[in-house]
């Protein structure tokens, strides 16, 4: 069933309320306290809709975004896509267990809506596995470890859909990635609200790769949420892949909570998309924890992309990595703030934030925000961040060689991105991205490249 909200900005309010008692039930009632909570809080005033006024969101004014119409499904729809068609053109290597959403709701397009590996690893819809075996583990992690007082976080528990729900036992280590797809397939402007949960449990070892695209070119907001938790001693890799098209508004709010000697690593890659923010949260609440971030924006024309960062030092005892890069080209515009938190008691933490960017054009943007706040006397903290253009040195240097300028230009820009694409451990993605990278600095890079489904 599909409804619409007009003028979204105003009326987001309205429109909870005459679809709240509909949804509760399409839902289980499993989002209930928190989306009544967070209506709320923006009925009180408490929350606003980002805007540049909040410092957090100074150089993305979401807020201006939010004024079109949408359409909201509240209920799941007959689709007939596969996997196979859409998705083999990007990562045609990729051996992987595969689920899908389709504008925020499950699509079991074999007829199952929770799956089981060999090894045991559980993977499917979160509100099937809620009604089916996994509520005590989901209600022991859903909206736990993430801030409630975040606007993004708050609209999507309002309006909160199905999932991806994926649960690695303990001591269990996965032979292939998870292959997670977020589509957006729709001939109107749509909204959708996914929420989506991963537990790594004691020991376990996983890695998952997010694909996030769009089919129809009519503008869409995704404001989505994911949770991963990684529970002692697990390891997990997350690659999050945005490629959606100009007219998309993709708002994302990543959040990890990892326990004594996890490690997590993440990989946001944004190829394509007209206005993208993605928050990223690590609370490291554990000893002997390791997180590395990365993240890879390539902007072109009106396109702007803002990541938002924040690796929260709770435990003595852990270190992370962050290394974030941006490409920005024509009138586009790109921003990075990041923070690096080690509370009191987190001695002998060691931690590196780095942001680097380059400007294409005179008319390129980039604003750029590193941030160390340190409570702890013993510890190895550093942070930078640099925004310029192409070395004119090196340049020189490789036309003195023979090689076009044009081939220069774009074999320093792959160079310069590769700094983040190598720690892609899954081959087949890490050639993939490389691949897709490469054809989107040349020009040639249409968003589904060879896809079966044209747009």
């Amino acid at each position: 069933m599909k409804k619409k909200v007009e003028k979204f900005e105003k009326g987001f309010l309205t429109f909870f309320n005459d679809i709240k008692n509909e949804l509760q039930q399409t839902t289980h009632h499993l989002y209930d306290d928190v989306a009544n909570e967070a209506a709320s809080a923006f009925e009180t005033g408490k929350l606003q809709l980002p805007h540049k006024k909040m410092e957090d969101y100074k150089y993305s004014d979401l807020k201006k975004h939010l004024k079109s119409d949408f359409v909201f499904y509240t209920a799941p729809e007959k689709a007939k896509v596969y996997p196979k068609d859409l998705f083999v053109c990007d990562v045609p290597d990729l051996d992987a267990e595969t689920v899908m959403l389709i504008n925020g709701w499950f699509h079991d397009y074999d007829g199952k809506k929770l799956k089981t590996t060999d090894e045991g690893i559980v993977y499917g819809s979160l509100l099937y596995a809620y009604e089916n075996g996994y509520k005590e583990i989901i209600d022991a992690y859903l909206n736990k470890h993430l801030n409630t007082g975040s606007p993004l976080v708050a609209l999507n528990n309002m309006f909160a859909q199905d999932g991806f729900f994926v649960y690695v036992p303990d001591n269990v280590v996965a032979q292939t990635p998870i292959q997670l797809i977020n589509l957006v397939s729709a001939l109107e402007e749509v909204f959708v609200s996914p929420h989506s949960l991963i537990v790594a449990g004691k020991n376990s070892q996983a890695k998952f790769l997010l694909c996030e695209h769009s089919i129809f070119p009519k503008y869409f907001l995704n404001n989505s949420v994911m949770q991963i938790i990684a529970l002692e001693n697990s390891h997990i890799e997350y690659v999050r892949l945005q490629n959606a098209h100009n007219e998309s508004y993709q708002f994302t709010s990543t959040y990890i909570h990892q326990t004594d000697n996890s490690s997590v690593k993440t990989n946001t890659i944004t190829l394509h998309g007209g206005v993208v923010r993605n928050n990223i949260v690590a609370s490291i609440d554990g000893k002997g924890c390791y997180n590395e971030m990365y993240g890879l924006f390539l902007v072109d024309k009106g396109q702007h992309v803002d990541n938002w960062t924040l690796i929260d030092h709770k435990q003595a005892e852990s270190s992370s990595k962050e290394l974030f890069k941006g490409i920005i080209d024509d009138y586009a515009t790109g921003a990075f703030a990041g923070k690096i938190l080690v509370r009191k008691d987190s001695q002998h933490t060691d931690a590196e934030q780095t942001n680097k960017n380059i400007l294409l054009t005179s008319d390129a943007k980039m604003y750029t925000k590193p941030q160390l706040e340190i409570y702890a006397d013993d510890v190895v903290c550093s942070h930078g961040a640099t925004v310029g253009q192409m070395n004119e040195d090196e340049l020189f240097y490789m036309r003195q060689r023979g090689i076009s300028q044009k081939t220069a230009r774009l074999m320093l820009l792959n160079a310069f991105a590769y700094d983040v694409i190598k720690d892609i451990s899954v081959e087949p993605v890490k050639n993939a991205v490389i691949n897709l990278v490469e054809k989107r600095l040349s020009g040639d890079l249409t968003r589904c490249d060879k896809c079966e489904i044209k747009c």
